[in-house]
């Protein structure tokens, strides 16, 4: 069993209660509600209900290198759950309503691996309880206490139960005019760790909200909060450091419509937000911004938007505004010809950097029905001035979040990054992951992406925040075109041939850049097909493309094809398949990929809706041999008010000489009374 990370800390909750109750009832006894014809005693009791969940999970997992032995841990876990639950009032349902719930979870583990298991046993108890006073009046409010076990899941079965206190007050206040007004204030703890994972984390949250409506559907909305998350949570593979953030939230948001003819839509939101992750006084950061955005249909076939928006961020080190607007005029000349103009103003202030850009876009739409089918045209031109001033050679990033699934690299947002600058943690800023063990970073020309390690401390779809920094491009005025032409042509009924040619140049005006020039050229010629052989639909297509640009030049090759029939009532077959080939001239990161799908679904008897897929993944063309099987089952079946579901997965993952093989399992039968 992991060792805690704090120690437990002093409760007083009963207190608590017992003063917000008492609170609560002085005001209920002075303005109770019109007895409405409901029946008055000084019990009633308005509904019951109770529920029942059985849940079977099993996991077997296997993880290593290709050159070694594979270490091996395997779980089943029972979980039963009931619950009773009752309503009632007190004297009258508009005074006083009290609910109140719970039952016990039982909990059965058997492991193979001791460091896993946090206890063999378990039998927790979910409770609820709460008090709603005045709800006939417009100023109602209620007070609750919670005790609940929520699940943390990394995987299909890879989860632990945690135990999580909330309680707090809430409240409506509706005067007589157009105002609503709500609050809240809460605290809640949360405990728990498993599979090498720990959860740590207390929450005080407070929040305030006045909504008014007028002239109609006209709206404003003003919301503020403040909390504070102390959180020590993250993986025990890893240095945990205790994390405290405190967050203040003001937003002001407003919905206005003027006019009735041609009605003008203007939306506007205005936002400060402060952080404070530590003691010191360099670890605040605050956010103001403003945003508006409008739009309106001059005539049927004119349409037109327009947006502005304002932010400054205030960090020691690194302040940064943006200033940016824009406006857009569309015009459809007929059911087949259209074309569009847009500009944009934006201009960045940062510590050390400046820059200022300006834009014109304009883009050009036709379609024909031909004898053969239909044949369709677009161009678009675009021009693009930038003023930069750089006092440095890079620009810092703080918290650029990135979602990390499977072993998918995932592009960051700005070119050019210093590698040796990339720090990656977790959300609670409790952990820093590890460059080569938990993610790798990939290069490709001027693009930095960061890469999941299957075997590393960062679970499947995690959210992480990136710091990085990347280089100016130093002090220079420059002009960017952007020129494209698509053409399409659909014939024979089931054919669609496609070209697109993309261009881009840049030209120095003054200064010199410190980074690459990097004009581009792109083509990408494709056929795709679609049509019904018997009782099979058949489709697929094939795609050239060639990139031809100063940093990263590549061609890309791919061949796809799908097909489905329905074999028996309303099941259906569906198989695909996809080749693709990525030649980079300049980097070891090339691909050759190969790409399965089989997959059957429909309904199997009685309303059982079930559903079957194997999917095969695997490229040998970069640095590291990535290969993923998966064979996935799920099953649902309502009788009556039961609910049985299954869900069954086999995966197993390749990258480098990592491995890992999963099996899970996760059966449930769930009852409602």
């Amino acid at each position: 069993m992991h060792t805690k990370i704090r120690q437990k800390h002093v409760r007083s909750r009963v207190p608590l209660m017992a003063l917000l109750t008492s609170v609560a009832i002085f005001p209920a006894i002075l303005f109770a509600a019109p007895m409405n014809g409901v029946e008055v005693k000084p019990f009633g009791l308005l509904d019951v209900d109770a529920y029942f969940s059985a849940k079977y999970l099993f996991s077997d997992l296997e993880s290593g290198s290709s050159s070694s032995s594979l270490s091996s841990a395997r779980q089943s876990t029972w979980e039963e759950e009931i619950s009773l639950a009752a309503m009632g009032y007190v004297y009258h349902p508009g005074f006083l309503t009290v609910n109140f719930g719970g039952g016990p979870l039982f909990i059965q583990r058997d492991t193979s691996d001791e460091s896993l298991l946090a206890k063999k046993n378990e039998t927790l108890v979910n409770f609820f309880a709460g008090l709603e006073f005045l709800k006939l009046k417009p100023y109602p409010f209620s007070t609750y206490f919670r005790r609940s076990h929520p699940a943390l899941s990394s995987s299909l079965s890879t989860r632990f139960v945690t135990e999580k206190d909330e309680y707090g007050l809430e409240g409506l206040v509706v005067p007589g005019g157009p105002f609503r007004v709500s609050y809240k204030l809460s605290h809640s703890e949360n405990e728990g760790s498993d599979f090498g994972t720990v959860v740590d984390e207390i929450i005080d949250l407070g929040e305030i909200s006045l909504k008014t409506i007028y002239r109609g559907n006209d709206h404003i909305d003003i919301f503020y909060d403040q909390s504070t998350r102390d959180s020590a949570s993250g993986s025990a593979g890893l240095p945990i450091r205790r994390s405290k953030v405190r967050r203040s939230n003001t937003r002001i948001f407003a919905r206005n419509t003027f006019g009735e003819d041609r009605p003008f839509y203007l939306n506007q939101n205005i936002q400060r937000l402060v952080h404070d992750s530590g003691e010191a006084g360099d670890s605040e950061v605050e956010t103001r911004s403003y945003t508006a955005s409008g739009r309106v249909a001059l005539t049927e076939s004119v349409q037109t938007a327009m947006s502005v928006s304002a932010s400054d961020t205030l960090r020691v080190g690194a302040d940064a505004n943006v200033r940016s607007a824009q406006a857009s005029v569309n015009h459809s000349l007929s059911e087949r010809v259209s074309y569009g103009i847009s500009l944009r103003r934006e201009g960045i202030r940062q510590t050390s950097f400046d820059r200022d850009m300006s834009s014109i876009d304009g883009n050009f739409s036709y379609s024909q029905p031909t004898d053969f089918g239909s044949i369709s045209f677009g161009a678009n031109l675009r021009k693009d001035r930038t003023d930069q001033t750089s006092g440095a050679d890079t620009v810092l990033v703080f918290d650029e979040p990135v979602t990390l699934a499977g072993t998918i690299a995932v592009d960051l947002r700005n070119e050019f990054v210093v590698s040796s600058s990339v720090v990656v943690s977790n959300t609670g800023g409790t952990q820093i992951f590890i460059d080569g063990i938990d993610y790798r970073l990939v290069i490709i020309g001027s693009i930095t992406s960061v890469q999941r390690l299957i075997t590393g401390n960062i679970f499947d779809g995690q959210v992480v925040l990136v710091d990085y920094e990347f280089e100016t491009s130093g002090t220079a005025e420059f002009e960017t075109t952007s020129a494209g032409v698509s053409v399409s042509a659909n014939f024979l009924r089931h054919f669609v041939a496609r070209a697109r040619y993309n261009t881009s140049d840049l030209t120095v005006i003054s200064g010199e850049l410190t980074t690459p020039k990097n004009d581009r050229d792109y083509i990408e010629l494709g056929l795709d097909a679609d049509t019904q052989v018997g009782r099979w639909t058949v489709g697929g297509g094939i795609t050239f493309s060639e990139l031809d640009e100063e940093i990263s030049p590549s061609t890309r090759e791919s061949i796809s094809i799908n097909a489905s029939t329905r074999i028996v009532g309303s099941v259906r077959l569906n198989v695909s398949a996809g080749l693709s080939q990525l030649d980079l001239e300049n980097s070891p990161e090339d691909s050759d990929r190969t790409d399965i799908r089989i997959g059957l679904s429909g309904r199997a008897w009685r309303g059982a809706q079930f559903r079957f897929d194997t999917v095969y993944s695997k490229d040998t063309g970069g640095s590291l041999l990535r290969e993923d099987w998966a064979h996935v089952f799920n099953l649902q079946w309502r009788y009556r008010s039961v609910l049985f579901t299954v869900d069954a997965r086999y995966a197993d993952n390749t990258l480098g000489e990592s491995l890992r093989r999963r099996k899970e399992i996760a059966a449930t039968v769930r009852r409602k009374f």
